[in-house]
């Protein structure tokens, strides 16, 4: 959590996918918080993440955003972080192809044998008792993604156009 206040709680109503799904509520206040997972790759290849549902209860209060460590750190501030568009608003659905709806995939090449992958949410404003229900994140490999800049050793791929 990066501020504010919420409940993390795994949802057992079942996700659209089967299985649990996380339900991050804050009951009249606001948050910026988010979960994280370091998942084993093979070095130099590159990834994509994506996430098939982000579903807030009040969506114009909640952003919603991907990121990877190339280098499997844990901290979301670093700045090896590299960061998909934040999504305000309507769409539940957050993987969409290029013009049919919102996507904040995002890609890197791993540096290491490790990558984190992130999921950060943003909410600024409450209006009573807010939640958003996150299901099914995940990392693919993406041989079209291209090399870093050895400069700035991470990248934003923007998809749009794609």
């Amino acid at each position: 959590m990066l501020g504010g206040e919420l409940e993390f709680v795994r949802d057992s109503h079942g996700s659209c996918f089967g299985g649990d799904a996380l339900r991050m509520r804050s009951d009249g206040g606001t948050f910026t918080a988010g979960i994280y997972t370091q998942v084993e790759v093979t070095p130099g290849a590159g990834y994509r993440a994506s996430i098939s549902w982000g579903a807030p209860t009040e969506p114009d209060t909640f952003g919603r955003q991907l990121g990877i460590d190339p280098n499997g750190g844990t901290d979301p501030t670093s700045p090896a972080v590299v960061w998909g568009p934040m999504h305000w608003g309507a769409g539940r659905i957050l993987n969409y192809p290029p013009g049919e709806g919102p996507n904040i995939d995002v890609v890197a090449r791993a540096h290491g044998s490790r990558v984190t992958v992130f999921f950060l949410v943003e909410h600024p404003r409450s209006t009573g008792d807010n939640m958003i229900f996150v299901d099914v994140i995940a990392l693919y490999p993406d041989a079209a993604v291209p090399v870093a800049d050895p400069l700035t050793e991470h990248f934003f791929l923007p998809l749009i156009g794609m």
